[in-house]
């Protein structure tokens, strides 16, 4: 049981740090053009 908790947190977690890159590469080039191939 705990072991799910811990594969659950570590999944939030990932996408959590996916979504801020997005982020950062969206401030770096709000045309988003070389990332699209990119998106999560």
């Amino acid at each position: 049981y705990s072991k799910y908790i811990v594969i659950l947190t570590s999944y939030t977690f990932i996408k959590h740090q996916i979504s801020e890159i997005k982020m950062i590469k969206y401030i770096l080039d709000p045309q988003q053009e070389r990332y699209k191939f990119l998106d999560f």
